[in-house]
C-alpha cells in the first residue's frame, strides 16, 4: 500500500515542480516550510535573493473528489483483502496473479464505499471456477455504486493489475481562490512573496472566458494585497500560463 504523503510534502513537490517554469532556480537546501502565519514556502532563488511563496489550487472541488477516489482504487483492493481469511488471501492471491481487472465505479465512490466494492468482488472471485475470466456480475446483481467488472486473463505478473477509469466534464476554474488569498492580510515573511496559483487536473483556460475571469480578479485585489505578484500555471501540462504584472 503506498505511503500516504503529508500536506507539507504535497506543497514541496508542487513549489519544485513549478519554481523551474518560472525561469528561476531555488538555491539547494534554503526551502522552508513553516507554520502559518509564514506561507507555504520559504526559500532563496539564485541571483535575485529570498523568496516567499504561497500556494492555491484551483481545480474544481468535484474534479479532486473525482480523481483522487480513482486513484485509491488499486489501495482499496488491499484493505478489502485484509477483511478475509489468511487462506482466502492466499487463494485470491494465486488465482488474481495474471489477471487484470477492469472495473467502473461510481464517481462519488469514497474510499469506504469502494472498499466494500472491492470485498464484494473478491467474495464473488472466490466463488468462481478457477482462471475465471469474463464479467464477474449481470446487469441485475451489481452491488450498489459499480456499473462493471469484467476479468482478463493472460500477459499480467504480479497481478491483479486494477484499471478504473473516471470521467467527467472539464470544470472552470475557482477563480475565488485566488481572490481569498489576495485578500488574507496574515502572511508574516520578510521576503518578496508571491502567489502561485495552479491547476492539476481542470484546464486552466479551457473556457473562453478563463483569462477574463483571472484577469478582473488579479487586478482586482492584487494591488491592495501583501503580494507582490501572482503567477497562474497548468500544472498538468508543465505550463506558466498568465503573470501579474
Amino acid at each position: 500500500m503506498a505511503a500516504t504523503l503529508t500536506k507539507a510534502q504535497i506543497e514541496r513537490h508542487i513549489f519544485e515542480s513549478l519554481m523551474p517554469l518560472t525561469g528561476r532556480a531555488i538555491v539547494a537546501g534554503s526551502i522552508r516550510q513553516n507554520n502559518p502565519p509564514a506561507p507555504d514556502i520559504e526559500c532563496v532563488v539564485a541571483d535575485t535573493g529570498s523568496l516567499a511563496v504561497e500556494l492555491v489550487a484551483l481545480d474544481d472541488n468535484e474534479t479532486r473528489t473525482r480523481l483522487r477516489n480513482m486513484n485509491a482504487t488499486k489501495e482499496t483492493w488491499f484493505r478489502a483483502l485484509s477483511g478475509h481469511s489468511a487462506p482466502d488471501q492466499s487463494r485470491l492471491g494465486t488465482e488474481c496473479a495474471d489477471m487484470f481487472l477492469s472495473v467502473t465505479i461510481d464517481n462519488a465512490a469514497g474510499l469506504r464505499d469502494r472498499t466494500a466494492i472491492m470485498k464484494i468482488i473478491q467474495d464473488e472471485l472466490l466463488r468462481k471456477p478457477p482462471r475465471f475470466s469474463g464479467p464477474l456480475f449481470n446487469p441485475m446483481n451489481l452491488p450498489v455504486g459499480l456499473y462493471r467488472a469484467m476479468v482478463h486473463r493472460g500477459h499480467v505478473v504480479n497481478g491483479p493489475r486494477i484499471s478504473s477509469p473516471s470521467a467527467g466534464n472539464v470544470l472552470p476554474m475557482q477563480v475565488d481562490r485566488i481572490r481569498d488569498k489576495l485578500m488574507d492580510k496574515t502572511y508574516r515573511t520578510m521576503s518578496p512573496l508571491e502567489l502561485f496559483a495552479y491547476s492539476i487536473h481542470d484546464e486552466v483556460d479551457a473556457y473562453a472566458n478563463a483569462r477574463a475571469l483571472i484577469d478582473g480578479c488579479v487586478n482586482a485585489y492584487l494591488p491592495q494585497s501583501r503580494f507582490a505578484r501572482v503567477k497562474v500555471f497548468d500544472f498538468g501540462f508543465g505550463q506558466l500560463k498568465f503573470e501579474y504584472p
